[in-house]
């Protein structure tokens, strides 16, 4: 028994453009998997080491015997005698500790700064800057990925304002004076991940004081400094599951809508392109024409052909007629004829139907069996 597959008809550029579509289809579908299927490649940041970086300071000052101060020194914090000091003992301390195997090498610098300076519209301009370096050093290595800077010197502030008094007297004026400790460095840690450098500073800001007056010491923050080292993995990310599974669908919906077209469409045969074209002039022409019940016998009248349809519609609105023909019975035009007449002259075209056979297909068993009925 036998199963027609019945093939829907198409005009030819109908069918072209569905074949475009699936083309469209497959290409927009390759697009989408070039974009989204490739394994990406992906970077990821692992911390593999640590350090910390820590500087402090601390002073005493020391004062010349006296009876207000009998044990002879002031801590931090406090106000002091410019008359009664003798001199700062500072200590200066700095240490960087890291959190695996590693080499740590650090150094440092003291420097005492007198600088005269003027205020001027809230900025500070620097007259003079005269720098006295008081020692350098470096890092000593200990146990445990740990390097220790400790430092101490006395601090003789006498020295220091003699210095700015003598700038004074070259200047021939008294501009606002500083005074301050620098204590700055930095470390190295140099591990298998890497190497990084982590500098610190402290100060400490003693002011110049003229005449017996008293004075405090600031001292800056201080320094505690955490750090990394970072890796870098670069590794090849697969395409997500659901991106595999969105262009698989789409992929069967292209397959899918190729085999309809395929298979299940068929370009017109000439009757069926003649039917389409006539449906066609009807569409467009339609509200030109009046349809008559049947054909009037032309006879001995005059009748003029005209090469198409469009041609005919210009003959009509130059005469102001309407379009004439007679539909038989599957809404066709009788004898394929559409005429103007302005009464003597009948102007006509004619669309002969041709004369072919209907291709039916017929599914078998075996196979695709092709009978043609006429």
């Amino acid at each position: 028994m036998s199963r027609q597959i019945k093939k829907k008809p198409v005009s030819g550029k109908c069918r072209i453009i569905l074949l475009t579509i699936a083309v469209a289809m497959f290409v927009a579908g390759g697009i989408w998997a070039y974009l989204r299927l490739p394994a990406k490649t992906q970077v990821e940041q692992h911390t593999v080491s640590s350090f910390h970086v820590s500087a402090d300071s601390a002073y005493v000052v020391k004062l010349v015997p006296n009876e207000l101060y009998p044990d002879g020194f002031l801590g931090e914090g406090l106000l002091y005698s410019s008359n009664l000091t003798d001199y700062i003992e500072i200590q200066l301390s700095a240490d960087c500790s890291a959190s695996g195997p590693a080499e740590i090498a650090g150094d440092y610098n003291i420097t005492a700064v007198v600088e005269g300076y003027q205020e001027s519209s809230g900025a500070k301009r620097v007259i003079y800057e005269k720098r006295f370096p008081l020692g350098s050093g470096l890092a000593i290595p200990q146990e445990g990925n740990v390097a220790l800077i400790e430092t101490s010197l006395s601090l003789e502030p006498t020295v220091y304002r003699d210095y700015a008094g003598m700038a004074d007297g070259l200047l021939g004026n008294s501009p606002a004076k500083g005074f301050y400790l620098l204590f700055e460095g930095g470390f190295t840690v140099d591990s298998e991940y890497g190497k990084r450098e982590e500098p610190f500073s402290i100060r400490l800001t003693i002011p110049i004081i003229q005449g017996n007056a008293l004075y405090e010491i600031t001292k800056s923050e201080a320094v505690s400094k955490d750090n990394t080292i970072i890796e870098k993995a670069e590794y090849k990310k697969p395409a997500e599951t659901r991106d595999v599974v969105i262009l698989a669908v789409w992929l069967g919906c292209c397959i899918l809508y190729l085999v309809f077209i395929i298979f299940f469409t068929r370009r017109f045969h000439e009757t069926e392109q003649y039917e389409a074209d006539i449906r066609k002039i009807i569409r467009k022409f339609g509200s030109r024409m009046v349809y008559l019940q049947k054909l009037p016998d032309f006879g001995e009248c005059k009748v003029i052909p005209v090469a198409d349809m469009n041609n005919l519609v210009l003959i009509a609105e130059e005469i102001r007629r309407p379009i004439y023909c007679s539909l038989d019975e599957n809404e066709q035009p009788e004898e394929g004829i559409f005429y103007v007449s302005d009464g003597e002259t009948y102007y006509q075209i004619q669309m002969t139907p041709p004369h072919t056979t209907q291709v039916v297909e017929e599914v078998t068993k075996e196979g695709m069996d092709f009978t043609r009925k006429g």
